[in-house]
C-alpha cells in the first residue's frame, strides 16, 4: 500500500520547489519503506511513497513497462495480478519484476483503459503515456483507495491525499459551503465531492484522460453493479454461491510477502473469515480484537470472541482499551491525517488496534462489508415490512418532487435514508442549490443500478455514500498512519454484485425478527460454529467502547467540543446548531437516553471543528452562491 502524486502541465520546471516537497511529504504517511520521483522533462513529475506488502526487493515506484512508453505510480493491491500475469505471458509479455505494479503496466499496454475492468482489487493509480503525453488515472471499483484532482493555474494534480495541493500556486483552501452542507445534512459526501472548493475526488470506478494540452480530465465510468434480481432463486444455491465467493475472495487476499492477522470481533463476518482460513485454506493467522473489559463492565465481544477462537483453533490476541481513560486523549492525534472531516469516532480505537498488530502483521484482513451489503443492521427488518408496498419509482428529472411524494410521512428505518428523504422534500420546492449536482449523479447512478426498493436503497447509498468513511476512509487512513493495509473479502466486487441481486427474503429471513437479518451469512456460518454464535444478537467491533459514557461525563469533553466549535467559529462556520445540538445530547443523556437524537448532528460538529485544529495550512469558508 502506498501514496501517489504528481503533476502535469507545461513548464512545471518553473513551479516552486515546495510543490514537490509539499506533495512527497503529504503522501509520506502512506508508505515509509520507500520514496520515489520521477520527471518528463519539463511536463510531468510523479511521487510515490511506499509501504512494501508484494516484491519487497525490485517492486519500487514509479515504473515504467517494457518498453520504457508507460510510466505509472500505483496505490493498492491487484490480489488477481499472477493469474493476470500468466495470460499476459501467453501473450508474449515478459517482467523484470514480480510485482503487481509491472503486471498493471503491462496489463495497460495490453488492453488499454479496459484494463481496469480486468482487475480485482483495491487500487488508485496514474499512468503517464510518453508517445502520447497524455495522462491516464484510475480508481477501483467501490474507491476502497483515495485519488483526488485540482486543476489549478494550468497545471493538473493529482494525490492520495488533498493535503498534497496545499502549496500548488493558486491553492485558496477555500472549504465548499455546499459539501458542508451536504456534509452537515447527511453525514458524508457522494461521487466526486470534496470539502474543498478546487479539490475534486476521482469518483469510484471511473477512469479519466487527460488529453496533451488540456487541464481538466475526461471521466469515465467503468463499472456499477446492478440491482437487478435473480430468477427463481433457491436459497441452497445462494448459500453456496455466497461461501464459494467469499472463499475465493479471502484466498487471493492471503497473498502477501509479508506477515498477515484478521482485525477479529468474533461476530459472523470476521468469525467467517477466520474459519474459511482455518477450516477451508489451512491457513491460521494470529487475530486480534479490541473491546473495553472490567469486573463492573465485563466485555461480552471479548468472551465470544475468545470462545469462538478457541472452536476455530485460532493464535487469538485481545487489547483491553480503556476508553474512558484513552479516548478523549488521543482523539486529536488519531485524527491527524484525515484531509477532509469524518465523525467516525472508532478512528481512535482503530488506530489503537493497529498499532497493535502492526509488531506482529502488515497486512490485515477485516470484515468490514458484510452489514451493508446483507441488512446486518437492527431496524432494517422494518425496511423489509415497508418494501412490501411498492418502493422505489424511477429517479427522472422531477426526481426531488416524486421523492417528497412517495415517501411522505414513511419511516424507512435507518437514519441516512430518512435524512436523505428529508432533504430532497426540502428541495422540491425549486431552486437550485450547488449541492443538488451530487445529488443529481447520485440518483442518475441508482437508476442505472436498477435501484428499486428501500433495502437496495440502503445497500446503495451506504456503498457509494454514507458509509464510505467507516468502509473505505478509516482503513485506509488510520490503517496506513499505522502502516498496516486493510483488506476485506466482503468488499470483494463479485460479492457486492452477487448480494445486489439477492432477493430481499435471503438477506432478511423474517421481518418480524431482528435476530434474522444478514441471513444469508448467518445461514453459512453455521456450518463452522454453533447455532448460538452464528445467531447471536449483532455486537459490532469495540462493541463495549462506549464513547458516550465518557464523553458525557467527562469535563475534558466539554473543554473539547468547546475549542472544536471554536475553530467553527473562526473559519466562518456558523456553530450555532451544533453548539444547540450539543446541548441537546448532554440533556438527553441526562435524561438516560444512550444515543440522544442530537448526537449525530453534535459528532459532525465536533469531529468538523477538531479536523479544522489539526490543519497545518490556512482554511477559510467559501462565499455564499
Amino acid at each position: 500500500m502506498c501514496g501517489i502524486a504528481g503533476y502535469v502541465g507545461p513548464a512545471i520546471a518553473a513551479l516552486p520547489q515546495a510543490v514537490g516537497s509539499q506533495m512527497a511529504t503529504a503522501i509520506r504517511y502512506r508508505g515509509r519503506d520507500g520514496e520515489g520521483e520521477w520527471t518528463d522533462g519539463e511536463r510531468v513529475r510523479l511521487f510515490h511513497s511506499r509501504l512494501s506488502v508484494i516484491d519487497l526487493a525490485t517492486g519500487d515506484q514509479p515504473m515504467a513497462d517494457s518498453s520504457g512508453r508507460y510510466m505509472a505510480t500505483y496505490n493498492g493491491e491487484i490480489y488477481n495480478y499472477r493469474a493476470l500475469r500468466r495470460e499476459l505471458e501467453e501473450r508474449g509479455a515478459r517482467f523484470l519484476t514480480n510485482s503487481d505494479t509491472e503486471v498493471l503496466l503491462e496489463g495497460f499496454k495490453a488492453w488499454g483503459p479496459d484494463v481496469c475492468r480486468r482487475l480485482n482489487g483495491m487500487f488508485a493509480f496514474a499512468i503517464w503515456d510518453r508517445h502520447e503525453r497524455a495522462l491516464f488515472i484510475a480508481r477501483d471499483r467501490l474507491g476502497k483507495k483515495p485519488l483526488a484532482h485540482a486543476s489549478l493555474g494550468g497545471v493538473f494534480y493529482f494525490a492520495s491525499n488533498i493535503d498534497a495541493f496545499t502549496k500548488c500556486p493558486g491553492w485558496s483552501g477555500t472549504l465548499s459551503r455546499a459539501a458542508l452542507h451536504l456534509l452537515a445534512m447527511l453525514g458524508g459526501l457522494p461521487g466526486s465531492a470534496t470539502v474543498f472548493e478546487q479539490a475534486h475526488a476521482l469518483p469510484a470506478g471511473c477512469w479519466a484522460t487527460l488529453a496533451s494540452g488540456k487541464t481538466e480530465p475526461e471521466v469515465t465510468r467503468y463499472w456499477t453493479f446492478s440491482c437487478g434480481k435473480t430468477k427463481r432463486p433457491r436459497l441452497d444455491d445462494a448459500i453456496e454461491e455466497y461461501g464459494e465467493i467469499l472463499t475465493d475472495a479471502v484466498r487471493i487476499r492471503l497473498e502477501s510477502d509479508v506477515p498477515l492477522a484478521l482485525s477479529f470481533s468474533g461476530g459472523v463476518d470476521s468469525g467467517t473469515i477466520a474459519a474459511i482460513c482455518a477450516k477451508r485454506l489451512n491457513t491460521c493467522p494470529k487475530v486480534f480484537t479490541i473491546d473495553y473489559d472490567a469486573p463492573d463492565d465485563p466485555s461480552i465481544e471479548k468472551q465470544i470472541a475468545e470462545r469462538t477462537a478457541r472452536l476455530l483453533g485460532l493464535d487469538w490476541h485481545y487489547i483491553n482499551f480503556d476508553y474512558r481513560r484513552d479516548l478523549l486523549p488521543r482523539l486529536p492525534r488519531a485524527y491527524q491525517p484525515y484531509d477532509q472531516p469524518t465523525h467516525q469516532m472508532p478512528l481512535v480505537y482503530s488506530e489503537i488496534l493497529y498499532e497493535f498488530m502492526k509488531p506482529h502483521a502488515t497486512v490485515v484482513l477485516c470484515g468490514g462489508g458484510a452489514d451493508e451489503l446483507f441488512a446486518g443492521y437492527d431496524g432494517m427488518e422494518a425496511i423489509a415490512r415497508d418494501d412490501r408496498r411498492r418502493m422505489l419509482e424511477r429517479w427522472l428529472p422531477k426526481r426531488f418532487r416524486r421523492i417528497e411524494t412517495r415517501f411522505q410521512g414513511r419511516n424507512v428505518g435507518m437514519g441516512f435514508c430518512n435524512d436523505l428523504i428529508a432533504y430532497c422534500q426540502g428541495r422540491s420546492g425549486g431552486g437550485d442549490p450547488p449541492e443538488d449536482k451530487w445529488l443529481r449523479q447520485l440518483t442518475d447512478d441508482m437508476q442505472e443500478a436498477e435501484v428499486e426498493s428501500l433495502l437496495d436503497l440502503h445497500m446503495f447509498t451506504a456503498l457509494k455514500w454514507n458509509a464510505v468513511d467507516g468502509l473505505y476512509r478509516l482503513p485506509d487512513i488510520s490503517g496506513l498512519a499505522a502502516q498496516v493495509e486493510l483488506r476485506s473479502p466482503f468488499l470483494d466486487y463479485r460479492m457486492v454484485e452477487f448480494a445486489a441481486r439477492q432477493p430481499q427474503k435471503f438477506k432478511i429471513g423474517d421481518s418480524a425478527r431482528v435476530d434474522l437479518n444478514k441471513f444469508i451469512p448467518k445461514k453459512y456460518y453455521e456450518r463452522f460454529v454453533p447455532p448460538d454464535i452464528a445467531w447471536a444478537a449483532k455486537k459490532g467491533m469495540g462493541f463495549n467502547l462506549c464513547w458516550n459514557d465518557s464523553i458525557s461525563s467527562d469535563p475534558a469533553f466539554e473543554r473539547l467540543a468547546a475549542k472544536a466549535f471554536g475553530h467553527l467559529d473562526e473559519s466562518g462556520i456558523d456553530a450555532a446548531d451544533y453548539r444547540a445540538a450539543h446541548a441537546a445530547y448532554l440533556d438527553g443523556r441526562r435524561r438516560g437516553e444512550l444515543y440522544p437524537s442530537s448526537s449525530g448532528q453534535m459528532m459532525i460538529g465536533l469531529m468538523m471543528g477538531m479536523w479544522l485544529a489539526t490543519r497545518t495550512y490556512p482554511v477559510s469558508l467559501g462565499a455564499e452562491g
